[in-house]
């Protein structure tokens, strides 16, 4: 009761990627995308992945040095289950 519930980061227990966000993929950053996949089911609050609230319902996670991923939660957002809708370079996604 004493922590601020901007601080406390949501459940992830599953991402699926939306079609658009499979097309935007390049080849050459999947197994980057796989592996931050994992470390959010396993601990979103990782600093590595600077997770983050972007343009709510949108959440913002760290790909790899300059890529970053949006996702949304499913209508139910206590259920833990996330879909991935965009990625891309820092510009391209509006941070910068």
């Amino acid at each position: 009761s004493f922590i601020n519930s901007a601080f406390i980061f949501p459940k992830v227990t599953s991402v699926f990627e939306s079609k658009k966000f499979i097309k935007k993929l390049n080849p050459s950053l999947s197994g980057r995308w796989e592996k931050t996949k994992a470390i959010l089911i396993k601990n979103p609050s990782s600093n590595g992945l600077n997770f983050k609230p972007w343009d709510l319902p949108e959440w913002s996670v760290k790909v790899s040095k300059g890529e970053r991923a949006h996702l949304v939660p499913s209508q139910d957002s206590s259920s833990g289950i996330w879909e991935a809708i965009k990625i891309g370079d820092h510009k391209f996604m509006g941070h910068g």
